[in-house]
């Protein structure tokens, strides 16, 4: 699972909502989520300290890191969009679909 910047910061910060309570889920049990190098950078550069900075980057040192080439993942990502879209399960920047961890 693919979580967008928004709905991090939300569970980071404590904003109680449906997308930041189903990563509250996924972390409590356990799941696989999966992280790329632009959400990575898009949340430390909110750190507000050296000590929330480090925090988080521990935090997020836990998570799967998608190693693909940028170009190849927005791909990826828009596809997933679209399929959902087709389906009409679209959501507005929750991707539910997984992407297997690259080697």
């Amino acid at each position: 699972m693919i979580f967008d910047t928004s709905i991090r910061i939300d569970f980071i910060v404590g904003n109680v909502n449906p997308k930041s309570m189903l990563l509250k889920d996924y972390f409590d049990n356990g799941s696989t989520i999966n992280i790329c190098p632009c959400i990575v950078q898009e949340v430390l550069q909110g750190s507000k300290s050296v000590n929330h900075f480090l925090f988080l980057r521990d935090l997020m040192k836990g998570l799967t890191l998608l190693e693909q080439i940028e170009y190849e993942m927005s791909i990826n990502a828009a596809q997933m969009y679209f399929q959902l879209r087709k389906k009409a399960s679209s959501f507005a920047s929750l991707t539910t679909a997984s992407l297997p961890p690259m080697a």
